[in-house]
């Protein structure tokens, strides 16, 4: 009953997580394609809340939690290349 409780927040709390993710591959691609630091930091700033307002779209249009977290799943996923890359250091 608990756990049931804690999914919406826990799939909210990933949802966050994962605008973040895109937001650092969106910096990251913006890096790789010559734009300057303040330039892909700024292009970052845009992304995190314009994805995380279409994932919250996409997740409540979504019926499946198994779906929900595949989508998520996904999206951090993006966050693989800059991470490689070295481009956290």
């Amino acid at each position: 009953s608990t756990a049931v409780k804690a999914l919406p927040t826990a799939v909210a709390v990933l949802s966050m997580a994962a605008s973040i993710a895109a937001a650092l591959f969106v910096r990251w691609a913006a890096l790789l394609c010559g734009a300057a630091e303040g330039n892909a930091s700024v292009l970052a700033l845009f992304a995190a809340p314009l994805v995380w307002t279409m994932l919250a779209y996409l997740l409540l249009m979504t019926g499946s939690r198994k779906r929900q977290f595949a989508i998520l799943g996904g999206t951090i996923l993006t966050a693989l290349p800059p991470v490689l890359s070295g481009a956290m250091t």
